[in-house]
Formats: structure tokens, C-alpha cells, sequence
């Protein structure tokens, strides 16, 4: 999602925390109910909540139950009114107006009532995001009048009154926009939106137009660091112990949360066994199935009749290359020359696209599931076919399809489930088009590991390795460099470190999905131009970087080509009056990045089978944004759900969905 972050994602945690909560309505009238919802976590540390500034998932998903947006999705995916109880546009989409629902509460951490919510909340949230560098501005400062120059403004009260937010009165809002934006509204479920009590900020010692410095105690990993006006509070939050809610008897729509209690248990995940011991102990309510276990073949017989598989979801995770790397601290390459050798072969398109055929994904993702579930995990753009269709019925895939022949040549189907890239053969004829290119091989590439998370990560980077490497005849070398957790979050994923910083070569352990309903969403990640989200994972961030840096960049940008990916995002950009033209623009954009392999997509984030007690299709269900992790109508029966009732609940939420 655009600035929302996904880190590297285990089997573990991913079939836990994607696949237990489904998505979308019906539910058996019949079956019992508990009031509570416990499952493991690995990685989901709540390490920020203040919500307008983070854009890591790990604290989204957290965040999006503590507090209510103005909209959210339901059961289905539609877009539906929360702290606003109605809304709508002017005649051409500039003007935004939301009517703030009166009654909802500000509640403290111990349940406390301490305020309504207003609409100068709203306004007030957005500001504190400025002041606190948000690492999600860019989502909307282009978008909000007035918001990208109070950025570089003095700040002042009467710079801030120039920002295209008012509070028109204690429960009208107004957002006045640059340009004709038709789906505005679905902006709304993300956080960067989302109000803040002023004279609780200032508690805090967070005063607004003044940065926020270290002494502001608002939105740290406490409690009652915040006020909550979502379906949850936050109980408990131990780092690598447990983070717990309990239900907010101040929500103004507490009938429609179903459980008292929400825990989620830390697993390191070094034990792959753990969480289906703890499921069959009644610990868990949910538990994935391992293919990779000696005796995977006995569960499935145990738990015939009760294995479902998670559904999709929006996000792309991918081959991300390290396009300017300075540091080799991590690196076997300690000859200046071997190092520079690395990084002039990762700048040759032929190289990337012999990595792009060599590598056969679904081997990768088979490594701890079945074959069946390693196709049902692939993905081949970066993005969601489905995100947005023509008004004559063409996908996003569709238009991405059209525009690749059109630039190659080539038919290639980029739906999920299959891989559209693998193909040894070719593989060896780009390596040869490498060397008349001057490439000298054999060429050595770091590949950044996590080591200390289970042996899942290892062996699916042996799994890379080995592909790559077989279908490249040994002229592509992948050295796997193995370092703990923390250490690759850092180097890799640390969104206020400078570019140079990254110490790989390429990495496989970040993703995203969309914010909202426009394709721009995935495509800015990568733009220069626009400060995309992934430019300091590959070598290429210019915020807040010396002349000398960002003219480095530029350079390299050129050579890569990544100035024409601008280019043509741009030009998508333009078109605000013609969706059909503007998808087109966009899936041309698309379409060059995987031309150009700048981007090699291998997955969605992680499915995979397992057994539930999460009633099927009763949570909140989303394409962009944060709703898919409200747990708001989440519904958690006594027993698990079988196969046949999954399968009844989808047939009945499709046919929902389709009407």
C-alpha cells in the first residue's frame, strides 16, 4: 500500500494473521460463539501508534481497531460510513465534504470518557502528521491544497489556515483537493486521515505546529499513549510476549463487534510445530498446515473435513534490486572491484531479465507448502489485476497485458496462479545478450536472509539460489547472506534510513498493496519524482539526502532507465477526467517495469491452508487501504469451521459481492 509497508513476512504469520480473519459476510446462524480471538504473531510488533505517522502494517493493523476513521469496509468491501455518517463530493470531485457522526466518543486506555469527536479532530490529525514527519504524507500531500507548501512552510497557524481542511462546524468536515479525484473516499479508511483529539496531543507534549520532538509521549507503544474511539482498546503490549484488546463499551457501533477480547501471542517461530500444538490445546483459534513438516501427510488426514485454504489479498511482494548499494558491510565482496562488478551487472537490463526467467517461483514459495498452494500464492505485476476495470469490463491485468505486448512484443498473462516469467531458455539468451553487452561472468549477487525466524527463510532463499543459478548455467551466482531479524529489518527496512544504508544487492522480503482505488498506488513506490516508498530499499532515496547524493541517484536513474518509468507515471498522473485513459496511461507504467525486470514479482502475501474457528466471510474485507485488519465484525466460533461450511459461506458471498 502506498506508504504502508509491508515487512518480511513468515508462513507463520502470515497464514495467522491474513488468513484467519477472512473476508466478507455470511455467517451459519447455528453455530456457537465465543467472545474471544487468540492467535500468534512473529513479526507484528506494535511499535508505534501514533497513527498518522507510521506506515508499517505491523502497527496499521493494530491501529485501524484503537480508532475510527470516517469510513470503513464491510463484510463485502464496500466503502461505508464510520465516525462520518454521510458524505459527498462537489460537481467535480475537487470539494469533499463529511458529516462527523455526533455521539462517538474519545475514551482513555482504563475506558474512560474524555471527549466527543468533532470534525476539528480530523483537521487536527492531519496537521500532528506534518509535525511528526509522517512517513505517509506523500499520499496526500499533493492531493490536499495548500498541505505540500505548509510543509515547507514556517508552520505558523496562519501558513496552516491556507491547508485545504476545515472544520466548517463541530460535525462538518471539508477537504478541498488539487484535482478532480472521483474516488477520494477510499483514502478515508487509511490512517494518515484519521482525527486526534488536540487537547490530548498537547497532554502529550506534542503542540501542534511545532515538530515533534522526543519528549512527545504521543502515540509510543503504551497503552495510554492515545485515545481510542475504534471497536478495541489496547490492554497489553509486551514486545515478543503478547498484545491484547478488549472491547470499547463506549463504541458507538459496539452490537456489530462479536468479541471481548482479541490476543495475539508471540511466536519466534522457531518451532514450527508450536502454533498447531497450541491450536490443538485450545491456546489458538487458528493454525496453518506446514507442508514442509515430515508428517504434513498425517495432519491432513487428522484434520480432514476442516482444512481451508486463506483467500487472496492485495499484496505484491517482489525482487527489489539494491540499484545504488555503497554499503558492503554484510558482503563476502570486499574487493572494490567485485563490488562494482555487482552493481554494473544489476544495472544491465539483461541480467535482471536472465534473474526474471531463471527464477522459478513456484519452486520458491513450495519450499513449506504444497505445489497446489504455491501456484494459489503467485503474483505477476506489481499490483492487483483486479484493482480497477475499464467501463467495458477490462481488468487492470487486462490493460497491463495489452501494454507489455505493445512495448515487447510478447503475449504474457499475468493473472495470479501461474508463473509468467520462468523460462530457463530465455534466461540463457539474456545472459548472452549480457555478455555482448559487455557483462562479465560469472556475476555475484548478495541475497539479505533472515536467520534467526525458522528455517522457512533460509530455504526459500536456497530455493532462489538454486534456480537461478541452474537456469543461468552458473553464470548468475546468489550468495545468501544470513543475518538476524532485527538486523535485516534495519538495513533493509528502515524507512528513515538514508538509501545508502541498504547492504544487499537485491531482497525479497518487503511488499505492498494498494492505499486506495487507483493504480498510482502501486505504481508511485518506485517513482523518484514522488518520493516512492520503495526508493531506500533500492538505493534510491532523495528526501532529505545532500545535492551530491540526489544527483548520484539522478544519474542512476537515467542508466536504469527509472527516469522513463517517471516519465510515464507522470503522464498517468495528468489524465483526472478520463478513468478509462487514465488506467491505460498507468498499466503502460506498469507494464515498463516489468519489461525492464526494475521489478521482479513473485507473490501476494503469504496463503496457505489451515483450520480456523474464525466464522467464514464475517470479517471486514478490503482491496485497499487498512480494512481488511479491523476486526470490528469478526466472528469466532466454539468449533472449527469444516470445509463444507467455508464453501457454502463463499458461494454466498460471491453472490453478494456480485450484485
Amino acid at each position: 500500500m502506498k506508504k504502508l509497508l509491508v515487512l518480511s513476512l513468515g508462513v507463520l504469520l502470515a497464514l495467522t494473521l491474513v488468513g484467519c480473519n477472512g473476508s466478507g459476510g455470511g455467517t451459519a446462524s447455528d453455530v456457537e460463539l465465543q467472545d474471544s480471538y487468540t492467535v500468534t504473531y512473529m513479526t507484528q510488533e506494535l511499535d508505534s501508534m501514533d497513527y498518522v505517522a507510521t506506515n508499517k502494517a505491523n502497527n496499521h493493523q493494530h491501529n485501524v481497531n484503537f480508532v475510527e476513521g470516517l469510513l470503513e469496509n464491510n463484510q463485502y468491501g464496500d466503502y461505508v460510513e464510520a465516525a462520518a455518517e454521510s458524505y459527498e463530493p462537489n460537481e467535480d470531485s475537487t470539494v469533499w465534504t463529511f458529516h462527523i457522526r455526533e455521539g462517538v466518543k474519545w475514551v482513555t486506555s482504563t475506558g474512560e470518557e474524555y471527549a466527543d469527536m468533532t470534525a476539528q479532530d480530523f483537521v487536527t490529525g492531519l496537521r500532528h502528521a506534518v509535525d511528526a514527519n509522517s512517513e505517509t504524507l506523500t499520499l496526500v500531500d499533493s492531493l490536499i491544497v495548500g498541505l505540500a507548501d505548509y510543509e515547507d512552510s514556517d508552520r505558523s497557524d496562519a501558513e496552516w489556515e491556507k491547508v485545504g481542511v476545515k472544520a466548517v462546524d463541530d460535525y462538518t468536515l471539508e477537504y478541498t483537493l488539487t484535482a478532480p479525484t472521483t474516488y477520494f473516499y477510499t483514502y478515508t479508511t487509511y490512517p494518515i486521515l484519521y482525527p486526534i483529539n488536540e487537547t490530548f496531543l498537547e497532554s502529550k507534549g506534542c503542540p501542534l505546529g511545532e515538530e515533534k520532538s522526543d519528549t512527545c509521549e504521543f502515540g509510543t507503544s503504551s497503552p495510554d499513549s492515545i485515545l481510542y474511539s475504534g471497536p478495541f482498546i489496547l490492554n497489553s503490549n509486551v514486545p515478543k510476549s503478547e498484545i491484547t484488546y478488549v472491547k470499547n463499551e463506549a463504541y458507538w457501533d459496539k452490537d456489530n463487534v462479536f468479541v471481548n477480547t482479541v490476543n495475539y501471542i508471540y511466536d519466534s517461530g522457531e518451532d514450527t510445530y508450536s502454533q498447531i500444538n497450541g491450536f490443538e490445546n485450545g491456546q489458538y483459534d487458528a493454525a496453518a498446515l506446514d507442508a514442509s513438516w515430515a508428517d504434513y501427510d498425517e495432519y491432513v488426514e487428522k484434520y480432514q473435513g476442516y482444512i481451508t485454504m486463506t483467500e487472496t489479498n492485495s499484496y505484491s511482494f517482489g525482487i527489489q534490486w539494491n540499484f545504488n548499494r555503497a554499503n558492503f558491510h554484510l558482503s563476502e565482496k570486499t574487493d572494490p572491484a567485485a563490488q562494482q562488478a555487482s552493481q554494473d551487472a544489476i544495472h544491465n537490463k539483461n541480467v535482471r531479465l536472465a534473474v526474471m526467467a531463471g527464477l522459478n517461483t513456484q519452486a520458491y514459495m513450495a519450499v513449506n507448502m504444497t505445489d497446489e498452494s504455491a501456484l494459489a500464492n503467485l503474483r505477476n505485476m506489481n499490483g492487483v489485476p483486479n484493482l480497477v476495470s475499464t467501463s467495458d469490463g477490462r481488468t487492470y491485468g487486462d490493460l497491463v497485458e495489452e501494454a507489455y505486448k505493445e512495448l515487447t512484443g510478447e503475449e504474457v498473462d499475468l493473472s495470479d496462479g501461474h508463473m509468467a516469467f520462468y523460462n530457463p531458455e530465455k534466461a540463457m539468451e539474456y545472459v548472452e545478450a549480457a555478455k555482448a553487452d559487455g557483462v562479465e561472468f560469472p556475476v555475484h549477487l548478495d541475497l539479505l536472509c533472515i536467520s534467526d525466524k525458522g528455517e522457512g527463510y533460509m530455504d526459500r532463499a536456497n530455493s532462489m539460489k538454486q534456480s537461478i543459478e541452474e537456469s543461468t548455467q552458473g553464470n548468475i551466482i546468489i550468495d545468501v547472506i544470513l543475518q538476524p531479524y532485527d538486523t535485516v529489518n534495519d538495513v533493509a527496512f528502515n524507512m528513515t534510513n538514508p538509501a545508502t544504508r541498504a547492504d544487499y544487492d537485491f531482497n525479497t522480503q518487503a511488499g505492498w498493496g494498494p492505499d486506495y482505488v487507483d493504480p498510482s498506488t502501486f505504481t508511485d513506490v518506485f517513482s523518484i519524482e514522488r518520493n516512492g516508498a520503495y526508493l531506500p530499499n533500492i538505493g534510491l532515496n532523495v528526501a532529505g539526502e545532500t545535492a551530491e547524493t540526489i544527483a548520484k541517484v539522478n544519474e542512476v536513474a537515467a542508466e536504469i532507465g527509472l527516469d522513463e518509468y517517471d516519465r510515464l507515471n507522470d503522464e498517468a498522473w495528468s489524465i483526472l477526467d478520463d478513468l478509462d485513459a487514465r488506467y491505460e496511461a498507468f498499466a503502460k507504467v506498469d507494464a515498463y517495469l516489468l519489461a525492464n525486470a526494475l521489478y521482479i514479482p513473485v507473490s501476494m502475501q503469504t496463503r496457505g491452508e489451515r483450520m480456523t474457528k474464525v466464522v467464514p466471510f464475517s470479517s471486514s474485507y478490503s482491496v485497499a487501504g487498512t480494512g481488511e485488519y479491523k476486526l470490528k465484525y469478526m466472528k469466532v466460533q466454539s468449533e472449527m469451521v469444516t470445509t463444507e461450511q467455508w464453501e457454502a459461506a463463499q458461494e454466498a458471498w460471491m453472490n453478494h459481492s456480485a450484485e
